[in-house]
């Protein structure tokens, strides 16, 4: 609700008067208010206690605490007029700028499929709880593929020791929607780089992953990170796991001027991961 007191004043003054006004509540007091706005500070500070209902002679810590967020919700306001804001919230999710909290999460179809031992209240918390993430392709347009990776670091049942979940999303706008979770043991994985998420995914890959089949060639690749693939327009048409019924596959592509780029693919063997998990986790 627009505050009367500033009704009238031109906006730079009243602007100007008001940020003073929130900052010398946090801080210094009205003394370090400049003069030109004192009036008007006080006027504001009236009127807030008139809407909150506060005593005049209330002083206490508490009633000033309620005055500065009643006049900041009046400076978000004004910051935020004429924006869209749900539309600024999209442009800054894409762009990885919004904290974890930020983001809307939801489960993908590959992770309802291939990780129903796992809860997705556990998944969730390991995105907004993330020790480690990284986002890529900030600077993608609107039909582009995003992705993000998340690491968290997570204690045994008994508590005698830690290892890494990785959870790798795709991101929509401030949405993350997660398509795979992996638990991480140092006991088959080496973890002495963990700086950064992809780190910790290509050791896991290393050692769990399955050698790739390019453009119906058996490699001894087990993953791929912004590579390019000309003359293709699917990328099931070139890159295929060599035991579908045995292995999960993440690829994270999209379609581009005379081919397709994989920002990101990989297999994992189910039999050797289920078993490590079941024994490690």
């Amino acid at each position: 609700m627009p505050l009367t007191r500033l009704e009238g004043i031109e906006p730079s003054i009243a602007n100007s008067a008001l940020a003073a006004t929130v900052i010398s509540i946090g801080g210094g007091g009205l003394e370090h208010i400049p003069s030109e706005y004192l009036a008007i500070s006080r006027g504001l500070i009236e009127e807030a206690r008139s809407e909150l209902g506060l005593r005049s002679d209330d002083e206490s810590w508490e009633a000033y605490r309620k005055i500065k967020d009643f006049l900041s919700r009046e400076v978000d306001r004004r910051l935020f007029a004429g924006i869209d804001r749900k539309a600024l919230r999209r442009r800054m999710g894409e762009a990885g700028q919004l904290p974890l909290s930020g983001y809307e999460i939801k489960l993908g179809k590959p992770f309802k499929e291939n990780f129903t031992n796992e809860s997705s209240r556990f998944a969730i918390s390991c995105v907004q709880k993330a020790d480690l993430f990284e986002h890529f392709l900030e600077e993608a347009g609107d039909k582009d593929v995003q992705f993000s990776i998340f690491a968290r670091q997570i204690e045994s049942l008994k508590k005698d020791k830690t290892y890494w979940c990785i959870v790798s999303a795709l991101r929509a706008g401030d949405t993350l929607e997660i398509m795979a979770l992996w638990r991480i043991f140092p006991e088959t994985v080496n973890l002495e780089n963990v700086a950064k998420p992809l780190n910790i995914l290509k050791s896991f890959v290393s050692v769990y992953g399955v050698e790739l089949v390019i453009e119906g060639e058996q490699t001894n690749e087990r993953l791929i990170v912004d590579q390019f693939f000309p003359g293709y327009t699917e990328v099931e048409k070139f890159l295929d796991s060599p035991d579908n019924q045995s292995s999960t596959m993440e690829i994270v592509s999209q379609k581009e001027v005379g081919g397709v780029r994989v920002a990101l693919a990989y297999a994992i063997s189910h039999p050797r991961y289920r078993a490590d998990r079941t024994r490690y986790a």
